[in-house]
């Protein structure tokens, strides 16, 4: 009927602890070599981006510096012009 394993025990199969406790976060899973790289490459990417994005929009500020400082100089001289005309 029943049969009982007559096997010495080592003989039985052994599992490691590393492997019986593996346990991950409800929700996630583990992720393969190609996945890991893939999320690498994202990320190096995202920040090479943001970088470049950063150096434009320090041009940008630099240029629009350029034309506050040259419409001052422009009101500047209209203010010169009507404070001499107010004079006469």
């Amino acid at each position: 009927m029943l049969q009982v394993c007559r096997r010495p025990l080592t003989q039985l199969p052994r599992v490691t602890m590393a492997a019986a406790s593996r346990s991950y976060t409800v929700g996630t899973t583990p992720l393969n070599g190609f996945e890991k790289f893939q999320q690498r490459e994202q990320a190096k990417e995202n920040f090479f981006i943001r970088q470049h994005e950063k150096e434009q929009m320090e041009e940008q500020v630099k240029e629009y510096k350029k034309q506050i400082k040259h419409l001052n100089s422009k009101i500047d001289e209209i203010e010169k012009e009507h404070s001499k005309k107010q004079k006469k």
